[in-house]
């Protein structure tokens, strides 16, 4: 729940949000508030709504920090899950390439790369010569506003590709790319691209 828009809320507001966490603590979802002004915030503490108080019930500054927190607990999930079943990147593009096509066909185009957390994969407004696939590791897209500052536009984990519609499109990075971890990502560039296509030329039948 955003209160971005929000200006106030009465007595009967304030016991409604305290069934949707006695709901949320009963079936096990977690009640989350952004943005919340501190007269409301006063308010809901009085009806017993405190982020301390219940796992099932989570604060944050504003929305973009509340679906960062979302995020981190999906990705987090679907790798314990995919924990050695996907394992290594030819084991994850099995899912989606074509069945007669061995996916480590790919690989004599990829330079792997082992990366720390915090380097920047793709810089904003750079030309587009090249796509990450992530094997391991947590990688962010964010876009550099003017003032200094970025907006989170999303997270992505193993089996997921970055970059690729700039370099199809060839033209110039609309976001960055970070790594949130350490990293193992391969990289093809645009003229390995170009050698793919040269030794597999679509079919024109």
């Amino acid at each position: 729940m955003d209160f971005r828009r929000v200006t106030g809320i009465d007595s009967s507001a304030v016991f409604s949000l305290g069934k949707v966490h006695q709901l949320a603590s009963r079936l096990g979802f977690t009640l989350i508030m952004t943005h919340v002004p501190p007269e409301i915030e006063r308010l809901l503490a009085i009806g017993g709504l405190r982020p301390l108080s219940s796992p099932s019930f989570l604060q944050f500054p504003d929305l973009d920090h509340g679906l960062e927190w979302c995020e981190h607990l999906l990705l987090s999930e679907q790798q314990d899950r995919d924990q050695g079943v996907y394992g290594t990147l030819c084991d994850q593009l099995r899912d989606i390439w074509p069945g007669d096509v061995p996916p480590e066909r790919l690989l004599q185009y990829l330079e792997p790369l082992r990366v720390g957390k915090g380097i920047r994969l793709i810089r904003q407004h750079d030309p587009s010569d090249c796509l990450y696939f992530v094997e391991s590791g947590q990688v962010t897209a964010r876009l550099e506003l003017g003032n200094g500052s970025s907006l989170r536009l999303r997270s992505m984990g193993p089996g997921t590709v970055v970059g690729e519609i700039g370099l199809l499109l060839k033209g110039q990075r609309m976001a960055s790319v970070l790594t949130e971890s350490d990293c193992t990502v391969y990289r093809l560039t645009a003229n390995a691209l170009e050698r793919i296509c040269s030794a597999d030329p679509p079919s024109s039948g």
